[in-house]
């Protein structure tokens, strides 16, 4: 009918703790995407993921072996909390997929008065594309390959093949540079 859509996109949000011995870190993102149609058959989609990461560490929890430690005579439990930000964009053109992304865009560090134990989110970037092939109306194989970089001086891949039966059911496999091989269902 002719009608238009204010926002051609979407909005999500995501909590990951993660508690790993004595640290536990905690992210909370929000997320939203806009999709400018360029024409019938391509679009150019941006996002943005807007957030904060908090890192702690319970002095307590730590077993010291060696006397000469740094981390000998801290105990308590310190928390740092920090803005995180990441961006990306996606172009499609019938089939064809690309997109480039960053995370971690601001870098936060953080530190306890202890280089031993300072840390720093590192700017990670990616860059992907991919294919829709049908096979016949039930069934579309997307083969996908994802670079990632970190920092600018350490690089991966993933090659990934999905097989998606009539939009309800998915599996396929995965391959991570030298690193390891998943089935996906």
């Amino acid at each position: 009918s002719g009608k238009t859509s204010l926002w051609n996109g979407g909005f999500g949000a995501y909590v990951v703790n993660d508690n790993l011995g004595p640290t536990n870190n905690l992210e909370i993102q929000f997320s939203g995407s806009y999709v400018l149609n360029l024409n019938e058959s391509s679009s150019l989609t941006f996002g943005l993921k807007v957030g904060v990461f908090s890192t702690s560490i319970d002095f307590d929890e730590i077993i010291v072996v060696d006397p000469n430690d740094n981390l000998i005579g801290m105990s308590g439990k310190e928390s740092q909390m920090k803005p995180d930000l990441g961006f990306g964009i996606l172009y499609r053109n019938g089939n064809f997929f690309g997109g480039l992304s960053a995370n971690h865009l601001i870098q936060p560090e953080f530190d306890y008065g202890n280089d031993q134990i300072s840390n720093q989110l590192v700017r990670h970037y990616y860059v992907m594309a991919g294919y829709d092939y049908a096979l016949n109306q039930e069934v579309t194989i997307t083969p996908t390959l994802l670079i990632k970089n970190i920092g600018f001086n350490e690089y991966s891949w993933d090659i990934t093949a999905i097989a998606k039966v009539r939009d309800r059911i998915w599996f396929g496999a995965a391959y991570r540079d030298t690193e390891s091989a998943s089935a996906l269902v």
